[in-house]
């Protein structure tokens, strides 16, 4: 479950950035944006990482202590910050479940989640290519 919210935290991040928060063209550059970010996994931060069977066969040399997620993703108010802080942490066992992340304040303040009666259903049609559509 740890591995689901973390990608809903990238999600949620994305949303905010409008953009990917660790946009890697591999999986070494995906790790290496991600420990940019974040710094590198130690005991401190996820207790019990260096049990795990290949840590320490890859380590990043940039030390990000004081550097936050806040200050990669400036965009968003301070409960969807505290939010994705809560969803985008190594230690899985820290990440918020998917109902305690539906409770936290950021789903409490405004503007709030329109009723789905409200919501704008599209029209039927044809996608042909990502910029048009034909309708019937």
């Amino acid at each position: 479950m740890g591995v689901d919210m973390w990608a809903v935290g990238c999600l949620f991040g994305e949303l905010l950035l409008g953009k990917p928060v660790f946009p890697g063209c591999s999986d070494i550059d995906q790790l290496s944006r991600i420990v940019h970010v974040l710094g590198n996994p130690n005991e401190e931060c996820w207790a019990g990482v260096s049990n795990l069977p290949d840590y320490g066969k890859i380590s990043f040399a940039e030390d990000r202590s004081g550097y936050s997620l806040r200050q990669h993703i400036k965009e968003g108010s301070e409960e969807a910050h505290e939010l994705l802080s809560k969803l985008i942490t190594y230690n899985p066992e820290l990440r918020l479940s998917a109902a305690d992340a539906l409770k936290h304040p950021y789903f409490q303040v405004e503007p709030h989640p329109m009723a789905a009666s409200e919501l704008r259903v599209p029209s039927p049609g044809v996608f042909v290519d990502d910029d048009s559509m034909l309708s019937f």
